[in-house]
């Protein structure tokens, strides 16, 4: 994706993404907020999995319904891994 608010809306327009991989606090214009509700209501239900060194436990239970999974950083490679195949080889957001 970009951290243009405007080119991220056309890229998911472009093309179907299986998964995003979102860090919460990303540089740029966009901030990771603004992008994960921007993809919420432009990705036609793409799952999204959070990684980020500034979300706690009560943040990881009450997400919105487009998050899989929230990841606290430093990410343990095995643990995304296994959330990444989790959501490509399942369903994760109920749409089949």
């Amino acid at each position: 994706m970009d951290s243009n608010l405007s080119r991220s809306k056309a890229r998911m327009r472009e093309r179907r993404y299986d998964l995003i991989l979102l860090d919460l606090h990303r540089p740029g214009d966009l901030d990771g907020e603004e992008f994960l509700f921007m993809a919420r209501d432009e990705g036609d239900n793409i799952p999204i999995i959070i990684g980020s060194g500034w979300v706690d436990h009560e943040a990881a239970i009450h997400q919105p319904d487009c998050v899989y999974a929230v990841i606290k950083k430093p990410i343990q490679s095995g643990l995304l891994l296994t959330r990444v195949r989790e959501v490509l080889s399942n369903d994760p957001l109920g749409e089949q």
